[in-house]
């Protein structure tokens, strides 16, 4: 099967689009964890 460089260009795109997403997703996720933590500590602080 012959690659066009439309295709090329299009699938690079997809990649670097999804690999952004994954590194927000990460972020967000690391900030939950925080939260989660900090929403612990205090329930413990309160026992």
């Amino acid at each position: 099967m012959k690659m066009t460089t439309a295709t090329t260009t299009t699938m690079t795109m997809t990649m670097t689009m999804t690999m952004t997403t994954t590194t927000k997703e990460q972020k967000m996720n690391e900030e939950g964890k925080k939260e989660r933590r900090k929403e612990t500590l205090i329930a413990l602080k309160d026992f």
